[in-house]
């Protein structure tokens, strides 16, 4: 394993500067472990939409799966009682989306937001335990458009949130209670299709992959004149060879490093991260396995852990796991569906949640959702 002494500089560019050349792998003290876990048999349940979760665990054990999936001390089990959501089976099927975690407060007072096609916008409780259908403006409430990420952004105080929707060509921006402030449609510079994958707020700029179209990184102010928003002309990345750094197969994912004013944009079939400045420098990247297809970052507070959901499994093969890393060193794959975790063969989008002990332990999730089917999951560190 690459060890990294930490400095300042090494906390803000972490991707940069923990990998040679630009390399993650598994650390040598679980490999041994991790070649075991690649051998065995992956085996999922064709279950989909709400099912009572004891129902859900006995059919996994009479399936045979394990109850823990990773190495070392991430080790994750499934929580079935939090992995419900009170929409329709057909409405999860549909999941192809991500996570807004709401960092500007303490761990357990944080609110996490995802969308549903057709059921809009959905609140997740700080505990995990309940949510809320929040629905949202009628103009974001489709059964054909989706919301394929989230993300909570701050403004003089004041929480907001992006809501990029890849099938309607536009981005939605909301308060925190949901309603309607900005509409960005295909910007003017755009050639052919806009397709907006995710979305990103930094230094004052909101900063959007149009990651099924032309694959560049467009800009704008997020609240500029009229409720109709309006992009500058910058814009950076683009389709292009995994020789080249700063071009993409598909920029799916954008994501800031906490602390930073630096991005990290997952190359989705590139099989690897790319990490840049906002005016998008290239500053460093991490690869992962061939076939792997990872789909989006979540970092902890620090940025020194991160969770990397991956759309297949190493070679292309399903199951998908996601990834722990520390500072850039892949410490952990987990694989929900060696759990038997219900249409876990295509991992969108995972992301951390911490909540806090009364004795001052952090006890560590990961919040999971699936595509095609669509599903969801909490998953929980074991010992944490």
């Amino acid at each position: 394993m690459h060890r990294l002494t930490r400095t300042p500089i090494a906390a803000l560019f972490l991707w940069a500067i923990t990998i040679n050349p630009s390399q993650a792998h598994l650390g040598h003290a679980h490999e041994e472990e991790a070649v075991a876990h690649e051998h065995a048999k992956h085996r999922t349940l064709a279950l989909t939409g709400l099912i009572a979760p004891v129902k859900i665990l006995a059919q996994a054990q009479a399936a045979g799966s394990q109850t823990l999936s990773g190495q070392g001390s991430w080790r994750f089990k499934w929580r079935p009682d939090l992995s419900r959501v009170p929409v329709s089976e057909a409405v999860l099927a549909k999941a192809h989306g991500g996570f807004a975690v709401d960092r500007s407060v303490p761990h357990n007072q944080r609110t996490t937001m995802f969308g549903l096609p057709g059921a809009g916008q959905i609140r997740i409780s700080p505990d995990l335990k309940d949510m809320v259908v929040v629905g949202g403006d009628p103009s974001m409430v489709n059964a054909n458009w989706n919301y394929h990420n989230a993300t909570f952004f701050y403004l003089k105080g004041e929480a907001f949130l992006i809501w990029p929707s890849n099938n309607a060509g536009r981005v939605w921006i909301t308060n925190g209670e949901g309603k309607l402030l900005r509409t960005f449609v295909k910007p003017p510079q755009v050639e052919g299709g806009f397709s907006p994958t995710d979305g990103e707020f930094v230094d004052g700029k909101l900063l959007v992959p149009s990651g099924y179209a032309d694959r560049f990184i467009y800009s704008a102010d997020p609240f500029g004149e009229g409720t109709q928003g309006v992009w500058d002309e910058h814009r950076w990345g683009g389709r292009g060879p995994k020789e080249k750094h700063g071009a993409f197969s598909t920029s799916h994912g954008i994501t800031r490093v906490p602390h930073t004013n630096v991005l990290t944009v997952s190359d989705r079939e590139h099989e690897r991260l790319q990490t840049f400045t906002k005016l998008g420098h290239y500053i460093g990247g991490v690869d992962f396995e061939k076939g792997t297809m990872p789909c989006d970052v979540d970092y902890d507070d620090t940025g020194r852990f991160a969770v990397v959901g991956c759309l297949k499994g190493p070679g292309g093969t399903t199951p998908a796991p996601f990834y722990i890393l520390e500072n850039g060193n892949i410490l952990s794959k987990v694989t929900p569906g060696d759990l038997g975790v219900p249409n876990a063969k295509h991992i969108h989008n995972a992301s951390f949640r911490v909540l806090e002990k009364p004795n001052g332990d952090k006890q560590w999730f990961v919040l999971v959702l699936f595509w095609n089917p669509g599903g969801y999951a909490v998953l929980e560190r074991e010992g944490s």
